[in-house]
C-alpha cells in the first residue's frame, strides 16, 4: 500500500478517536475550557513535531523567509479554524 494511503487511513481513525475521547475529557469542564486545553496540547505537539522533524534553527529559517502573503492567509485559516471549532 502506498503510504499516502496509510497515512490517510490513520489520520481518520485519530479523527474518529477524537469526537469520543474529547466527549469524555468534557465531563467536567465547560466546552470553551475544553477546546482551550485541546488547543494548547496541539499546539505543543505540533511545536515538538517541528523541532524533531527539521531541528531548531531550519525552522526558524524557515518562518524568516515565509511571505506575508503565506503567513496572512494561514493566519486567516487558523481563525476560520477557530470559528469553527467554537461553533
Amino acid at each position: 500500500m502506498e503510504p499516502w494511503k496509510l497515512y490517510a487511513l490513520a489520520a481518520a481513525v485519530f479523527a474518529g478517536l477524537v469526537s469520543v475521547v474529547a466527549k469524555a475529557g468534557l465531563a467536567s469542564l465547560g466546552a470553551d475550557v475544553g477546546l482551550l486545553v485541546r488547543t494548547a496540547f496541539v499546539f505543543g505537539f505540533v511545536l515538538l513535531n517541528v523541532f524533531l522533524w527539521t531541528g531548531r534553527a531550519p525552522a526558524a529559517e524557515a518562518l524568516r523567509q515565509a511571505d506575508a502573503r503565506s503567513v496572512g492567509l494561514l493566519a486567516f485559516a487558523a481563525l476560520l479554524t477557530a470559528l469553527s471549532w467554537i461553533c
